[in-house]
């Protein structure tokens, strides 16, 4: 029973971290002056199947959208006007990372 101690104090350390970077991450997604929008690729095969899933607040005031009115739709959905297909591509690519280090490490090779 007294082995498993450090392992759950590792765990529990661990998750405090996670939640500290994720606030972080919350804070600077919220508060930052660039619109960003953020979409899952729910079909890896399906380019059309990006969905939108976040919007920070400064989405408003550049765009004149309300975010809550177009986060859960497509791409298509929100911007048929503007989408075309080269611009999905690279939208594609970069929703296919799986993780945020994956993005760092993606941004301090390319970037």
């Amino acid at each position: 029973m007294g082995a498993e101690q450090p392992e759950l104090d590792q765990l529990r350390q661990k998750v405090i971290q996670l939640e500290q970077e994720l606030a972080l991450y919350q804070a600077l997604f919220a508060c930052s002056p660039v619109g960003m929008f953020v979409y899952k690729l729910e079909d890896s095969n399906n380019d059309r199947s990006l969905r939108m899933v976040a919007a920070n607040p400064i989405v408003e005031a550049l765009t004149n959208v309300v975010p809550a009115e177009i986060i859960g739709k497509t791409l298509d959905e929100n911007f048929r006007a503007c989408v075309s297909r080269a611009f999905r591509k690279p939208m594609h690519r970069s929703s296919a990372l799986a993780h945020p280090s994956e993005l760092k490490a993606s941004m301090a090779t390319n970037g």
